[in-house]
């Protein structure tokens, strides 16, 4: 406070520091933090009414909840979500085996047309660096596979998901459709089989933010496009051991994942601006199936168990935003993955000798703090 040079008015300034000490910030909340310092920094009256929610924060779990109110990295949980379902669309796409000889367990690829109903929940838990989230999706799938020479094959494959996707606080909701496409080219040379595949895809998100600040309220609500673009190569290998196999299979999967740039709508001073962004990650996976075969009257009954463990290079999901009505340079958010994941199949397949296959499916991926869960029911006709 100071009196003005003549004397008539006193002046009175207030200054703000939005990383106090004493109060641990993670990564995205020092983010937010930092912009909204850097706004203050620039003596804005149109940001008065954003300040003003402030005032009342009286301790350091309101500041800190506050902070993640003006942005989340729980945002980007489809773009993170992503990732592990393109691995999946790839397990699906090398899928078109049967018992090549009469009462062998000895693997091979035919031709067929095949459907699937896939069921699955995603659990992300909340840690110091991220929100969770919670994720529904359906998805339906059709695919084909045809020889087109001696021990080649060609396949492909189109899929639709619906995927409803809630903060575990409750504050975020995101309703996404997405479709892929794929095809494979696999070489069958004995017990060894090589594998590659190329896919695709794009997604539409309707996203809302839930605003509830000090004295403000609102409803954020943004449209994110993706699309996703990436490669498949498979090698394997089947061992026999009278009624059951072992399968060893190794995959490197690496996917470009785009996001593009859009802006929210609905919370004013709050709604946020985000830029497009783009990243390019690589997935190993070793993995092993055990099966059987049981013969019932002319049909078939092939359990199976597979087992795997992948490690993930460059998964974290990255965004760049802003307060939308100011123009200042963007901030980062980040989600963090998991760097290895475990996986575990569980399947009962039924071939008829009129060539129909009916199959279930239980798979569970996990990591720590994160479970992946499916279900699937699959037709198909051999020929």
């Amino acid at each position: 406070m100071r009196i003005s040079e003549d004397r008539h008015d006193v002046l009175v300034s207030v200054d703000a520091n939005f990383m106090p000490p004493g109060i641990a910030l993670n990564g995205d909340q020092a983010a937010v933090a930092g912009h909204l310092q850097t706004l203050w920094n620039t003596g804005s009256v149109k940001a008065a009414p954003l300040f003003g929610t402030f005032t009342g924060i009286a301790d350091a779990p309101s500041y800190l909840r506050a902070l993640g109110t003006v942005a989340s990295d729980v945002s980007l949980a489809r773009a993170s979500g992503r990732s592990q379902e393109n691995y999946a669309f790839l397990n699906r796409l090398m899928s078109c085996p049967y018992f090549s000889e009469s009462a062998s367990t000895r693997l091979a690829e035919g031709e067929c047309s095949w459907g699937r109903v896939l069921g699955a929940n995603t659990d992300r838990a909340t840690t110091s660096e991220d929100v969770g989230y919670r994720s529904r999706q359906v998805t339906y799938q059709v695919g084909t596979q045809k020889r087109i020479a001696s021990d080649w094959f060609l396949g492909g494959s189109l899929n639709y998901a619906h995927t409803n996707t809630t903060s575990s606080d409750q504050t975020v909701t995101a309703a996404s459709d997405s479709l892929q496409g794929g095809i494979t080219l696999k070489r069958q040379v004995g017990s060894w089989q090589f594998a590659g595949a190329l896919f695709g895809g794009a997604e539409h998100s309707t996203l809302k933010r839930r605003i509830v600040l000090s004295g403000y309220s609102g409803t954020a609500t943004g449209k994110p496009d993706a699309w996703f673009l990436g490669g498949r190569v498979r090698a394997s290998n089947q061992i026999t051991f009278g009624d059951w196999y072992l399968k060893p299979f190794a995959d490197l999967d690496v996917v470009y994942d785009h996001s593009a740039a859009y802006r929210e709508a609905g919370a004013g001073l709050l709604d946020l601006a985000y830029r497009s962004t783009g990243r390019t990650s690589a997935m190993a996976t070793l993995s092993a199936e055990v099966g059987g075969r049981i013969d019932l009257a002319g049909d078939i009954l092939r359990p199976y168990l597979a087992l795997g463990v992948s490690s993930v290079m460059n998964g974290d999901a990255k965004a760049r935003v802003g307060l939308a009505e100011f123009p200042m340079e963007p901030f980062q958010i980040t989600t963090s993955l998991p760097k290895v994941y475990g996986d575990t199949t569980f399947g009962l397949e039924l071939l008829t000798r009129a060539g129909w296959e009916l199959r279930a499916e239980y798979r569970r991926r996990g990591a720590r703090g994160y479970v992946d869960q499916s279900a699937t029911l699959r037709l198909a006709r051999h020929f």
